[in-house]
């Protein structure tokens, strides 16, 4: 299992866990502790992801003939 593996999988549990947590007491304790995980395993996730080449547009100069 490599490590960008290994990251969904604790998102998708964290995903759990909140969900889990609605509704019970304190749910705004559980969840202020765990979005913060949940964001850093996403920063983690965004680097070991290779960013794509943003789309450029080419234009064409008019060709001035004089």
């Amino acid at each position: 299992m490599n490590q960008r593996e290994r990251i969904i999988l604790a998102l998708m549990q964290i995903e759990n866990l909140l969900e889990l947590s609605k509704g019970l007491q304190y749910t705004g304790f559980l969840t202020s502790h765990l979005l913060p995980i949940k964001y850093e395993y996403e920063r983690q996730l965004v680097l070991l992801t290779p960013a794509s080449k943003p789309a450029t547009v080419q234009t064409v100069s008019p060709e001035v003939n004089g």
